[in-house]
């Protein structure tokens, strides 16, 4: 299967549209599914000082991060390249409790500090990273203390690249906690889909 160049997936994100209906902005902001609830059971469990700062890679309009923030989370950042999702979460309840970065993953991460967030956690995103990016991942375990990944492990696509997250953030001193199928979800096809929390070695 041919695959997305690196420019051709920063731009289907950039200009996604409401076609896509379950990415593009103004549908995203409408259903919170229940592996959102499931980030927020895991956040409890294993990182349940609600004084931590936590990153969001991917967050689109916030969806997630409202979800941390409901839960009493209060220091929240939030990484997305499409603007009008930005655009629309500055216009949101989360204006003004969320730090965003408007940008690629790829061009911001290298001015964060080691050790600069207690957690670091992607939903259906690092899924996306392209081949030439995936030096990506060191950088996500230099900045954090600790990671959830709920990614598609097993599907491939134009623009969903195979990889066994456990495989890649275990080599970058970070040690699984947890690991679960999601596929007993039933809020959307799940198919493929891993869960897991590491935390960095001490």
């Amino acid at each position: 299967m041919e695959k997305f160049t690196l420019e051709e997936i920063h731009r289907y994100w950039r200009k996604i549209c409401n076609r896509d209906f379950f990415n593009a902005p103004f549908n995203y902001v409408k259903v919170t599914p229940q592996r959102s609830w499931l980030l927020s059971k895991l956040t409890d469990n294993f990182f349940p000082n609600k004084n931590i700062k936590v990153l969001e890679i991917g967050c689109n309009v916030g969806r997630n991060l409202f979800v941390l923030l409901s839960k009493g989370y209060k220091d929240l950042s939030g990484v997305e390249i499409n603007s009008e999702a930005v655009k629309h979460l500055k216009n949101s309840q989360l204006k003004d409790k969320v730090t965003i970065y408007s940008s690629s993953i790829e061009d911001c991460i290298g001015s964060f500090s080691d050790n600069q967030f207690d957690l670091v956690f992607t939903m259906a995103v690092l899924e996306h990273i392209h081949p030439d990016s995936e030096w990506v991942f060191k950088e996500i375990a230099r900045i954090t203390k600790g990671l959830i990944t709920i990614e598609d492990e097993l599907n491939v696509s134009l623009r969903v690249f195979k990889r066994n997250y456990f495989d890649v953030f275990s080599k970058l001193d970070m040690k699984q906690e947890v690991m679960f199928n999601l596929e007993d979800l039933k809020d959307d096809d799940l198919y493929g889909f891993i869960a897991r929390v590491f935390k960095k070695n001490a």
